[in-house]
């Protein structure tokens, strides 16, 4: 769900395109992605949440296997 919602929100793609775009990216019926659409709606603080933990998760993830790579490269 939240990876739809990364897809559609933001990002350098037009607005017009954005669920067509979801659609091929995914390989999603456009149905599904409608309705992560309309899930989003009900619930953005929620998905945002989670989007936000998301990232936070990978940055983490990222800084400590640069970490690692630093150290493998002494």
């Amino acid at each position: 769900m939240w990876e739809v919602v990364e897809g559609l929100v933001g990002g350098d793609v037009p607005v017009a395109e954005r669920i067509t775009r979801a659609v091929e990216v995914f390989g999603l019926p456009g149905q599904l992605v409608e309705a992560a659409l309309a899930y989003y709606a009900e619930f953005t603080e929620e998905i945002d949440g989670q989007v936000g933990a998301n990232r936070k998760a990978a940055e983490e993830a990222e800084a400590q296997w640069r970490r690692r790579q630093d150290l493998l490269a002494r």
